[in-house]
């Protein structure tokens, strides 16, 4: 899949931390939406065809956990790297369990942004291509008869 068909949305109140992800992934050929707010982000995930959602866990509305939560929940295939400046083991476990792909410390490696976002769509395409054969594979075994 071609990088520029991929939607990702990354949500974070720090202006220069979205700025700074948005240029890097610009620079691999990714378009991105930036929000501030939880809301904001939840907002247009809900209602946008999105791929991969970056959220940060402290927002100033909402945890991102939440956030993260909320995208599951309604959009399930939408993959969610949470970030924060502030790792802890609990907040990481709660956010693997609730369906995060990634969780990333701050400051960031904008490299590893990048890897993990190809990383992640490489894998959602494997997984998309799987059930894309596997449905193919059932459809032909249901037209055949045994006698």
């Amino acid at each position: 899949m071609n990088s520029k068909n991929i939607s990702i949305v990354v949500v974070d109140d720090d202006i220069r931390t979205r700025i700074a992800i948005e240029e890097s992934l610009a620079d691999s050929g990714f378009t991105t939406e930036c929000f501030r707010t939880g809301n904001e982000g939840i907002r247009h995930i809900l209602t946008n065809e999105v791929d991969v959602a970056i959220i940060d866990v402290r927002l100033p509305d909402t945890n991102g956990i939440d956030v993260l939560r909320l995208v599951k929940e309604y959009q399930p295939k939408v993959l969610c790297v949470l970030m924060t400046a502030y790792p802890n083991v609990e907040d990481a476990v709660r956010a693997l369990k609730s369906g995060a792909y990634e969780y990333i410390e701050k400051p960031l490696d904008l490299k590893q942004i990048t890897t993990v976002i190809n990383k992640a769509i490489d894998e959602n395409m494997i997984q998309k291509k799987i059930v894309k054969d596997t449905s193919r594979d059932n459809s032909n075994k249901e037209g055949k008869v045994s006698l």
